[in-house]
């Protein structure tokens, strides 16, 4: 399902929760309706943890990315450092 079909639940207030509540009762019936709760509590954490399983990765490959910047820019051994250009930005110390 996508997030934008859950957005609405934002502006429902006690008593239209209350009546969505009865109706699914009334649909479902008292029996069934623990165990499709319980159903969609699973398939919610399943989908949260797939989540955060590829925010995880993601984050993996960005700080990947930039540690194998740095190493490109990083200077050979034995060689002289790279020094920072002046970029005219910069006043330079008066005595």
């Amino acid at each position: 399902m996508h997030l934008h079909v859950f957005l609405f639940l934002d502006s429902l207030g006690g008593g239209e929760l209350l009546i969505i509540i009865l109706f699914a009762i009334m649909f479902f019936g008292s029996e069934k309706l623990p165990g499709l709760m319980r159903g969609m509590g699973a398939a919610m954490r399943t989908f949260k943890n797939a989540m955060n399983d590829v925010k995880y990765d993601i984050e993996k490959s960005v700080d990947m990315s930039e540690i194998d910047n740095t190493r490109k820019n990083l200077p050979k051994p034995g060689t002289t450092p790279i020094q920072p250009e002046n970029t005219g930005d910069e006043t330079p110390p008066t005595a």
